[in-house]
């Protein structure tokens, strides 16, 4: 939960209302765009997924949070995708 409230953190300071958290902590951004985060095994892991209609997910990248700086790679990597569409 604790880099969950970070990403949501951060995410409000640069694209606030851009995004939206569901009941099993699933980030949804634009489109089909989510960011999946595992706080369960030893490291922390964030996965930046599209959500496909046939033939399942597709990710597009997975970091192991270690560190603060891997936060804001996670958010440059959402702002860039926003600027993108």
């Amino acid at each position: 939960m604790i880099v969950l409230n970070k990403i949501l953190d951060r995410l409000h300071a640069v694209c606030p209302g851009s995004y939206r958290l569901d009941e099993a902590e699933v980030i949804h951004l634009h489109g089909q765009y989510v960011l999946d985060i595992d706080e369960d095994s030893a490291l922390p892991t964030v996965s930046l997924d599209e959500r496909m209609e046939v033939g399942g997910n597709v990710t597009i990248a997975d970091w192991i949070v270690d560190n603060e700086a891997v936060l804001d790679e996670i958010v440059a990597a959402v702002v860039d995708l926003k600027n993108d569409s």
